[in-house]
Formats: structure tokens, C-alpha cells, sequence
């Protein structure tokens, strides 16, 4: 009796295997569950950036994580003040030479 299961299960696993072997062998069919494929593994990376966005949106000034990003921003902030300091001195030397070289060609 339980032979007998086993062989019907195994002739029933064995025709759905050669039902799946003709449909993927005909250009057309096979075409088209490539197709499907890329489009459900497109989707799903699309799903999981999408996660991760989700996650990174949602962070706890509290955490490790968090207390490292606030750092990090606290730190870039620091730098672009300076780097602004910096152009600003930059800007304002380059206006005094701008001035000195007119005063000298007013003075003449």
C-alpha cells in the first residue's frame, strides 16, 4: 500500500517534471518566464532599497548609530564652517589687493 503511494507520487513528480521541461523548452514560454524572473528579482531589490531607506529614515538620536551620525554631522558641520572662514578670508585678501592695486593707479 505505501509502495504503491510512493510510486504514484513518484510518476506524478516525475510528469509534472517533463510538463515543466516541455514549457520551459518552447522559445516562447521560455522567453516569457525569463521575463518574469528578471521582473519579480527587479522587484524585489526595489522592495529591499526600499526597506533600507525606510530603516535609515527612521534613526534614534539615542543609539549608537545615531549618536554616530549626529558626530559625524556635528563634525562636517565644523569643517564647512571652516572651509567658509577660510573662502571668506580668501575673498576678502583678494578684494584688498583688488583695492591696493586701484588706490595705487588713483594715486598715479
Amino acid at each position: 500500500m505505501v509502495m504503491n503511494s510512493v510510486r504514484s507520487l513518484k510518476s506524478a513528480e516525475e510528469s509534472l517534471r517533463e510538463q515543466a521541461r516541455r514549457l520551459l523548452s518552447d522559445p516562447a514560454m521560455h522567453q516569457e518566464y525569463l521575463r518574469l524572473k528578471n521582473l519579480n528579482e527587479e522587484k524585489d531589490r526595489k522592495l529591499k532599497e526600499l526597506e533600507e531607506n525606510a530603516k535609515a529614515v527612521n534613526f534614534n538620536s539615542s543609539s549608537k548609530k545615531g549618536k554616530m551620525l549626529m558626530a559625524k554631522c556635528k563634525t562636517l558641520q565644523e569643517e564647512n564652517e571652516k572651509i567658509g572662514d577660510l573662502y571668506t578670508e580668501e575673498m576678502l585678501h583678494e578684494l584688498e589687493m583688488k583695492l591696493a592695486l586701484e588706490k595705487s593707479e588713483y594715486a598715479e
